[in-house]
């Protein structure tokens, strides 16, 4: 219950407010995932379907623009998004919570376009919508950078961190 409350409401919210702001910039849209996007009707006719392989993720990636990001952080699913030459587009935390992002050596409007949920707005990714070597840059710049991001870089700092400890 703690968990439902906490997390998936508040994500819950959060895709809601992402997914209003990118319509306003466009209506073309392919949400994918789990079945339950056909239970909400502003939403379920973008929703494609679920994808059960790397490559059938790769290939919805590819045919879009800009992956939608709508948390706070970086996870596989941004990685694999820059790993397969798109551009990502990620929504900004509050200042407190710091960036993630910047944390790890990506700036935003270079590596990955900024959504401002704060100030309501999506102008980063709609100012790139019409300009493909725009986007195509800033998915280059990030692909450039998601190599050192990598399950084996996750792994080794794991490692070296108990090694560290132990």
């Amino acid at each position: 219950m703690r968990y439902d409350i906490t997390s998936r409401a508040i994500r819950q919210i959060r895709r809601d407010s992402v997914l209003k702001l990118c319509l306003s910039a466009s209506s073309s849209i392919a949400i994918y995932g789990t079945p339950n996007w056909l239970e909400y009707p502003n939403y379920k006719k973008f929703y494609k379907g679920f994808l059960e392989s790397f490559a059938d993720i790769r290939i919805a990636m590819q045919q879009g623009k800009i992956l939608i990001n709508d948390s706070f952080s970086s996870h596989f699913r941004t990685f694999e998004a820059m790993a397969s030459g798109v551009t990502v587009a990620t929504v900004l935390p509050p200042d407190c919570y710091g960036n993630d992002w910047q944390k790890i050596g990506f700036v935003a409007g270079e590596d990955y376009l900024p959504i401002d949920l704060f100030k309501n707005n999506v102008d980063a990714v709609i100012n790139c919508l019409g300009d493909d070597k725009k986007l195509q840059k800033i998915a280059d710049n990030a692909l450039g950078k998601i190599h050192h991001h990598t399950w084996a870089h996750r792994a080794q700092k794991v490692l070296r961190d108990v090694a560290r400890y132990t």
